[in-house]
């Protein structure tokens, strides 16, 4: 999905992309209702006969049938989420992908790599990021050998004495192969007192797009950097620095996905020279990494945002209820969940943190033997919610689910999908509001995206909270104003989930 394509508004008037395309950064479709296509108005009819799923069974921990998602007991001792569980999707999930290679590196890859720079430089070695070929297949890429959406990759020099003021030289060889001006490889230089405790960091310079012959792959044609760097109001506590390349790429278009076909692995780089440039003269340091600790490189991914999924009680969200200013009552009882940062004080209720972006997934509903068929073609999921995410707030939902067995074109063995679903992601008005949502896996209710199959095994329900101004294209003057970025007066507050098997309109009836 290409980032900001489109935003269409509370009235439905379609902002087009241009509009939009001077403002870099803006990766996610919205779209709005009030509550959007989520939908309070364009409810899918159900039958007297929909079999509806949900809550756990103590022993399998199945959704059961006939249930629902009530947050009000605790089958599983699981804290009431009857088998709900949340993912911190801003945490890398393909773990750490900088690594020394060589050309015996890449067996299975369809391509090998491996920068040879000019004379006098030869390369035995070098640091590489990226995800290999098998590794891509089993995750369904559909372009293979690249890079995946949301990774955040992190490469550390060793220390270096530095002091305020001071002036350093980066030199070193490399290719970059990302989406120009959404996917980036960064170097920031970090600066450490005399306990090695980080006081601040300064992005030095990004690469994005192609490198070298476009016409060609970029590693035949590697580019050399080679920049001089003037430490200006860094604290005077600073005694040490580190380098850090860091590989960053947001939320869409890349070889997952297939709309950025990386040929060989995003960024690597080789014979790097960091050297201080002050009145001594010291000669710096050069890592020609020919060896494979890497010469004292490390490696690692970027800390998340967290996880935020939590059960609140009915005094407390309808305490939030009140000070939104809603004044029609919830039809919500008892316990439900919600995904604000309860530990920030700086609202009550409680905000999102900016950049959150959180998966709450439900735990397996497996489909009776009984619901499976030719008249049993239509799946739905139906909640209750208390919602005021409004769109100068830069935070966002989307329904969607996961299902067994998907296969792909790139791992043929049965196994779950990924999450699945609208493409599309939703703000819920300028006002507060509370009611039944109700949303069809079949149609998508009219939007982009993936239906799910009619005839599928096994599913989960999937429900996303996604706060990012820049990413969904809001003016940083717009986020900064009421309602600030992430202020949602507590809200989603979620319950009474349910996943349905019925038939459609043109079904026979169910005997």
């Amino acid at each position: 999905m290409r980032k900001g394509l489109a935003l269409l508004a509370a009235m439905l008037v379609v902002v087009s992309s241009g509009a939009l395309a001077a403002d870099p950064g803006h990766k996610f479709v919205t779209q709005s209702g009030p509550a959007g296509d989520v939908s309070r108005g364009e409810f899918t009819p159900t039958r007297a006969d929909t079999h509806w799923y949900g809550n756990a069974d103590p022993v399998t921990g199945l959704a059961v049938y006939p249930g629902v998602w009530d947050f009000d007991s605790d089958p599983l001792g699981d804290g009431y989420f009857q088998g709900w569980t949340s993912r911190d999707m801003t945490l890398d999930i393909y773990g750490q992908l900088w690594q020394w290679v060589t050309a015996d590196s890449f067996p299975n890859d369809p391509y090998t790599p491996m920068m040879e720079p000019d004379p006098p430089y030869v390369t035995f070695g070098q640091v590489w990021v990226g995800i290999h070929e098998d590794v891509a297949n089993l995750n369904d890429f559909v372009t293979g050998m690249g890079y995946a959406n949301n990774n955040c990759q992190r490469a550390f020099s060793p220390f270096l004495d530095m002091a305020q003021n001071d002036e350093f030289r980066v030199r070193f060889d490399y290719f970059n192969d990302t989406e120009p001006e959404y996917d980036y490889t960064y170097i920031y230089g970090l600066f450490y007192d005399s306990d090695e405790v980080l006081v601040t960091e300064q992005m030095l310079k990004y690469f994005d797009g192609i490198t070298g012959d476009t016409a060609g792959l970029p590693w035949e044609d590697p580019q050399t950097f080679n920049q001089q760097f003037i430490l200006n109001n860094i604290d005077s506590n600073t005694v040490k620095m580190k380098l850090e390349l860091r590989f960053f790429t947001d939320g869409g278009w890349a070889d997952e996905d297939g709309l950025w076909d990386c040929q060989g692995g995003p960024f690597s780089f080789d014979h790097m020279r960091l050297k201080r440039n002050t009145i001594d003269m010291l000669p710096g340091i050069w890592w020609e990494f020919e060896t494979s600790d890497a010469e004292d490189w490390t490696f690692g991914i970027c800390d998340g945002i967290g996880a935020f999924m939590s059960i609140v009680p009915q005094n407390i969200w309808e305490e939030w209820v009140e000070l939104s200013g809603l004044i029609c009552p919830c039809d919500m009882v008892g316990n439900a969940l919600e995904c604000v940062d309860e530990t920030d004080e700086t609202y009550y209720p409680p905000p999102h943190p900016p950049e959150q972006y959180e998966m709450l997934t439900s735990n397996i509903i497996a489909r009776d033997p009984a619901h499976v068929g030719t008249e049993f073609n239509q799946s739905l999921v139906e909640w209750y919610s208390y919602d005021d995410l409004q769109n100068p707030a830069g935070t966002f939902l989307r329904i969607g689910y996961m299902m067994y067995p998907y296969t792909s074109l790139y791992n043929t063995d049965p196994h779950w999908s990924r999450r699945r679903g609208q493409d599309t992601y939703f703000y819920t008005g300028d006002e507060p509001a509370c009611g039944l949502n109700r949303h069809n896996y079949n149609t998508l209710n009219g939007r982009a995206g993936d239906p799910i199959s009619a005839d599928w095994d096994s599913m989960r329900v999937t429900y996303e909270l996604n706060c990012d101004c820049d990413g969904f294209g809001i003016a940083e003057s717009t986020c900064l104003e009421f309602p600030e970025e992430g202020r949602t007066w507590g809200a989603p507050v979620l319950d009474d989930f349910r996943v349905g098997i019925t038939g459609g309109a043109d079904a026979p009836p169910i005997v």
